[in-house]
């Protein structure tokens, strides 16, 4: 009996060719995308959770005032981590890391590279974290001063194929590091990853000890381990006070600040962090939610069309059910036939998606840049969750002709009475609407997305950051040489102008406490600042509104600041310049005079507000050169390059372009916007697959109409406006529903973001017509096949 159906159902496939290919296609691209989506979400949800103890593994980081500025930072004091063992049994051990600003030279025998991602940390790293040392022993390998230890990707750039353990690294040609262990190359899938780990006691040879007994300094990274079962929520209540104990402890500071460290779970921070000085970009559980309702509406669009197109073709099989009644069939044989090939459809299906996911993958990993993969093993959960959710699409499209079909008598079948029920709300139709509700809210929010990416690229930073080259400055040697290097740059007749600073606009800056004239002592407030040199104004291409840029001709400037507009509206300030700021990390005798006001500009990211910030002269800590370049910029850089080789020999040049830093910040958001049109446009054609198969089933079910209408006079115009409207009309409901839709979730995406785009009329009137135009285009084609056929035949149709 079961060979007998499954050669019927093989029959019937066979039969209705283009059905089953669009019934199948559309299914197939459905599950492959929600298996993508899914491996990306399972990923995302999966950071940090590989170490041995995560449920134990907190960071430490903090919150607090700096008089009215609120601060919320992923660091803390370098004092923290030993104190809060030693106040606190419940903690275990603690571990500082501390990032190495930019990249490093490092070198061996005849290899010079410049590495990035290191990180200074304590001996206890290996005991917190469970990153797998391949040689060395974890308790020792950090412990020694000038210790190092390197990832396996690292060891084999530098060594190849030799032992590295004993050997030694040359760092920005002046100090030799020992080789002491070999790590794992970090897993894609933690939230921070390192080349290089340098043992913590390295800071102390090389800054003293004392340095890192300050409570003032929050610009470490800290970890902590508690003991099983402790209420990391509790525990965060008794922070407050210890950190009041130790904070200025022994010092002559009067201010009104208030550091309060708390914990956060290892294993939120990638998704439910987005703290200041994070150590890497973290994700955004806003988009967990949004890709994971993506992959469900575009599995239940697929869903939909393999039940429209089933319960579609079933009254094609009336007699069929009727003949096998008459020889004797009962309903629960007939029940059992219908449902068998469905879920054999729909795992055929699922067969086919698996396919398509595995030959994808490698395109997807290139999209979401990850390493992702489908592991039949590892995985089996997620595919018996598909496995399952194919078996019931199978039986709920299967239902209708199981359930419907094998209920009538076979008379009434054999004589032609059985018809579809319609209406104007049939289920069939609410399905399609529902459907176009999904691609076209998805539509409406891909453009929403791009006009978003589009103003952030596009919109005036308030500087200009274009053909300017950014060369680090490593090591006192190299800024002692950048007077003698920019004197030789003037020369070049490609070069406008160039100015040292101490960051990099577009990177992390440093916010400091300052106490403007008028105020008091004990209320200073938080500045963003940097130090540069003369010329940066005129270099940077900014706009002064009052004042002056600081100038050799001025002996004074070396106690000087120049604040932008923001800061000035908030001071309240009519005549800023002549005013003063006292900072809190020197002597409150030495006054900053204010010599000049910057026009505001975008010194971070656009997904946040301008803030105060100020500019001051201080060559003993610039560690980059700017330079603004004409003309050939390859050819510039070659010449730039010349001049550097001729002064400096130990380190190979380096630099990068500046606007690519602002690019790096809107990373996520291109990521996110890529993903999201592929799947729209995936969603898009999985609803036109269905359309399409409805259109041909409407058409056959209307042969001998067309064929009478076109007896009467009929035009092919007539006719094709006549199978066209019914679904035009489902589509015009669709955009009624989907533009409060869109309008909400996309108001809701764009709150993230200081300066948005707006959601404009224009955008849901294009969507609307694009949708209209996409459903015209996909009916028309059946729509004139039915209208363009021979009245003759149509009539003697069935």
């Amino acid at each position: 009996m079961l060979k007998n159906y499954f050669k019927i159902a093989i029959r019937n496939l066979l039969r209705q060719k283009a059905y089953s290919i669009i019934n199948i296609l559309g299914l197939s691209i459905g599950i492959a995308c929600c298996i993508l989506i899914f491996l990306y979400i399972n990923n995302e949800l999966s950071y940090d959770k590989f170490h041995d103890n995560v449920e134990n593994i907190y960071r430490v980081s903090t919150e607090g005032n700096i008089s009215k500025d609120y601060i919320n930072v992923a660091k803390t004091s370098p004092a923290l981590s030993a104190a809060i063992v030693k106040d606190f049994p419940e903690v275990t051990n603690a571990v500082r890391i501390h990032e190495m600003n930019q990249a490093t030279l490092f070198s061996y025998k005849d290899k010079n590279y410049y590495e990035e991602q290191i990180f200074y940390a304590d001996s206890s790293f290996f005991d917190i974290f469970s990153f797998k040392l391949i040689k060395g022993n974890p308790k020792k390998v950090l412990t020694e001063p000038f210790s190092i230890v390197l990832t396996e990707k690292t060891a084999s750039k530098f060594f190849g194929n030799e032992d590295p353990v004993g050997k030694s690294l040359r760092i920005n040609d002046k100090n030799n590091y020992l080789i002491t262990g070999i790590v794992e190359d970090v897993p894609q899938n933690s939230h921070f990853h390192f080349n290089m780990l340098v043992s913590f006691s390295t800071l102390y040879k090389l800054n003293g000890k004392e340095r890192y007994k300050h409570w003032g300094s929050i610009s470490y990274s800290t970890y902590i381990t508690l003991t099983d079962g402790v209420d990391y929520k509790a525990f965060n209540k008794k922070l407050p006070d210890f950190a009041n104990r130790y904070l200025f402890k022994g010092e002559e500071v009067d201010v009104n600040i208030k550091l309060n460290p708390y914990l956060q779970p290892l294993t939120s921070i990638h998704l439910h962090s987005k703290l200041m000085a994070e150590i890497e970009p973290t994700g955004d559980i806003n988009n967990v939610y949004i890709f994971s309702a993506i992959a469900i509406f575009i599995l239940l669009i697929a869903c939909i069309n393999f039940m429209n197109l089933s319960t579609a073709r079933s009254l094609r099989r009336a007699k069929e059910v009727g003949m096998r009644k008459v020889h004797g069939a009962v309903k629960k044989q007939i029940v059992f036939q219908f449902l068998g090939e469905s879920v054999l459809l729909s795992l055929l299906g699922l067969i086919i998606a698996l396919t398509l996911v595995e030959l994808f993958l490698p395109e997807f990993n290139n999209l979401v840049n990850k390493q992702l993969s489908l592991n039949f093993i590892n995985d089996w959960y997620l595919i018996l969750g598909f496995i399952g959710v194919s078996v019931v699409v199978g039986i709920i499209a299967g239902s209708y002709p199981a359930f419907y079909l094998s209920s009538y008598q076979p008379v009434k079948v054999l004589k032609g009475e059985l018809k579809e029920k319609t209406g104007k709300f049939s289920l069939r139709n609410l399905l399609v609407i529902f459907q176009f509700v999904i691609s076209i809210t998805l539509i409406i929010s891909s453009i929403v997305i791009f006009n978003q990416l589009e103003l952030l690229k596009n919109t005036k930073l308030g500087f200009n950051k274009d053909n300017v080259i950014v060369i680090p400055l490593r090591e006192e040697r190299m800024q002692q040489k950048y007077e003698v290097f920019t004197n030789e740059l003037k020369k070049l007749p490609e070069i406008i102008s160039i100015s040292a600073a101490s960051s990099t606009l577009g990177s992390s800056l440093n916010g400091s406490g300052f106490v403007p004239e008028g105020v008091d002592e004990k209320d200073p407030w938080l500045i963003f600042n940097m130090a540069v040199d003369y010329d940066y104004v005129k270099t940077m291409g900014m706009t002064m509104s009052m004042g002056r840029d600081f100038s050799r001709e001025y002996s004074t400037d070396t106690a000087s600041v120049i604040i932008n507009e923001t800061l000035l509206k908030k001071l309240g300030w009519k005549e800023p310049l002549g005013k003063t700021f006292s900072h809190l990390s020197r002597s409150n005798s030495l006054k900053l005079k204010v010599i000049g006001v910057v026009k505001d500009f975008h010194f971070i990211s656009l997904k946040q507000n301008i803030e105060p910030f100020m500019m001051f002269y201080n060559p003993d800590i610039f560690t980059n050169l700017n330079i603004r370049i004409a003309g050939n910029i390859p050819e510039s850089i070659d010449k730039i390059q010349q001049k550097w080789n001729e002064l400096e020999t130990s380190f190979p040049f380096d630099y990068f372009f500046l606007d690519n830093t602002y690019k790096h910040l809107y990373k996520p958001e291109q990521q996110t916007s890529r993903i999201f049109n592929y799947f729209t446009y995936l969603a898009i054609f999985i609803s036109c697959l269905g359309l399409f198969g409805l259109a041909s089933y409407v058409s056959e079910q209307r042969t001998k109409e067309m064929g009478i209408r076109k007896v009467f006079g009929a035009s092919v115009k007539n006719i094709i406006v006549l199978l066209s409207k019914e679904f035009l009309k489902w589509i015009l409901i669709a955009n009624i529903i989907a533009w409060p839709l869109a309008y909400y979730l996309m108001n809701k995406w764009l709150q993230d973001f200081a300066y948005r785009t707006e959601t404009y009329l224009w955008i849901f009137i294009i969507s609307a017509l694009a949708a209209l135009f996409i459903a015209l285009f996909t009916v028309s084609f059946q729509a004139i096949k039915a209208a363009s056929a021979n009245p003759i035949d149509s009539l003697k149709y069935e």
